[in-house]
């Protein structure tokens, strides 16, 4: 019974190196990708005029099929200000901040896995900076929660939460950062949130790491 247990964990240890080594080849395929060299501004306002688009367009970068368009600057910056709008039009929809934090985490771990790679402190920088900008986002989402979540929106958000802080601390102990005692409280909030409907298996498995991380920094 004892080698069976072991052979389990072992199959799933298996099961997430490759699901990281499959992200990481993902990632250095991206980086692959050239950017565009143009110096280029979109003008969407002349797609929307015209039946065509111009050749001269496409050559420079705007791709109707949006698979080159997220490599300009103005991708970002459409995203920001699509959120901006999305948080004006439904200031109390945590559904807003939970997707804006999940952007910002995909973004920080892309950044933290060339860290890893390239060894140099500018994509650890960002990727602490996309974690940190996630966390401001998911935790405006959770103060239009409450204490006790309700609504399935509500309880996503709170799982958001609790993740990103579990997340946030396997960041800081990859880099043998010190936690910052703020986030420790953050976790505690967490485990808090996370109790009343702590019933779900997928709410009692992020609680029981956060409460084990907690219990190693005591």
């Amino acid at each position: 019974k004892g080698d069976g247990n072991v052979d389990t964990i072992l199959e799933k240890q298996q099961q997430r190196l490759r699901g990281e080594v499959d992200f990481i080849q993902k990632c250095v395929e991206l980086l692959k990708t050239e950017p565009i060299s143009t110096v280029y501004e979109l003008n969407l306002n002349k797609s929307k005029t015209e039946k065509i688009i111009p050749f001269g367009d496409l050559k420079n970068g705007f791709d109707p099929m949006l698979r080159r368009l997220v490599f300009l600057p103005l991708a970002q910056e459409n995203m920001e200000l699509m959120f901006e709008i999305l948080h004006r039009l439904e200031s109390k929809n945590p559904l807003v901040g939970y997707h804006q934090a999940k952007m910002h985490d995909v973004l920080a771990q892309i950044q933290l896995v060339i860290a890893s790679v390239v060894n140099e402190p500018e994509p650890r920088k960002k990727g602490f900076e996309q974690l940190s900008k996630a966390m401001k986002a998911i935790g405006g989402a959770v103060k239009l929660v409450g204490d006790i979540p309700e609504k399935a929106v509500e309880k996503a958000a709170v799982h958001r939460f609790g993740h990103l802080c579990y997340t946030i601390h396997r960041s800081y102990r990859s880099y043998d950062i010190p936690v910052p005692g703020d986030h420790l409280q953050r976790m505690q909030k967490a485990v808090s949130l996370l109790e009343p409907i702590a019933a779900d298996p997928k709410i009692q498995k992020i609680q029981a790491k956060l409460l084990y991380v907690l219990s190693e920094e005591k």
